[in-house]
């Protein structure tokens, strides 16, 4: 008896760490599509309720989790001085989001900015947005990056989407975080 016991609790480790490490590929793979977050930077409350609002998203797509997490494409750069992120969802599974971060120092500001484009799969450049702005429209994913005075905003799509919903979604949360990106 004593024996089955252990061989049932040898079967359900050897089980439990299998599907951790198939959960762990599967998250190493999806990192370059949607970086993986590490630190806390203090979060920007007063863009909060400016990030996603309604008829921003197609239909299927909803805004979800909101966090101050910094995006592990920063490296080594410093935390910015605010952060606000907010996931999107597509039938409960997660489909990219949005990152506003905000940096008084404007040499970082513009390293972050190239770090972002650097990832990008022939970044093009995107007129009537930010101060400045590129987009990636690759067949997996629609990226878009754009600097506005103190900020640096990403946002990422890796599900069937329009390229227009996403510029015009860029350009709706540009024209309302304009005023509090420049203070």
């Amino acid at each position: 008896m004593h024996r089955v016991f252990v061989f049932v609790v040898i079967a359900i480790f050897l089980v439990a760490c299998g599907s951790s490490t198939s959960q762990q590929a599967t998250r190493e793979v999806l990192t370059p599509i949607i970086p993986t977050v590490t630190q806390g930077g203090e979060i920007w409350p007063d863009i909060q309720p400016l990030l996603v609002q309604d008829g921003d998203l197609p239909v299927a797509i909803t805004a979800g989790e909101i966090n101050n997490r910094v995006p592990a494409l920063l490296g080594d750069k410093p935390s910015p001085d605010k952060i606000i992120s907010q996931r999107f969802t597509q039938d409960s599974q997660d489909v990219g989001g949005v990152t506003i971060l905000y940096y008084n120092e404007s040499k970082v500001r513009s390293e972050v900015y190239q770090l972002y484009i650097g990832t990008y799969i022939r970044p093009q450049r995107a007129s009537d947005i930010g101060d400045f702005a590129h987009v990636a429209n690759d067949p997996r994913l629609k990226m878009i990056v754009f600097g506005r005075c103190k900020v640096v905003a990403s946002i990422v799509f890796n599900t069937k989407i329009d390229e227009e919903d996403v510029l015009s979604y860029a350009k709706s949360l540009d024209t309302r975080i304009k005023d509090i990106s420049c203070q």
